[in-house]
């Protein structure tokens, strides 16, 4: 499995954008310490594969 990772300005505008393509997310918007508490979402699609939206 692969995963591409977008950053965004509205995480919630991206994950509507990206469900209209088809995806869904498979996670909880959350923070992480990982990326300075920035918050995060996986999002899946079954041909397109693991995507990760990060928010500015």
């Amino acid at each position: 499995m692969n995963q591409i990772c977008y950053q965004t300005d509205s995480i919630s505008a991206s994950i509507k954008d990206f469900a209209e393509l088809g995806f869904m997310a498979i996670s909880k918007v959350d923070s992480t310490p990982a990326i300075e508490e920035k918050r995060v979402v996986l999002m899946f699609h079954k041909r397109l594969d693991l995507i990760e939206l990060v928010e500015n």
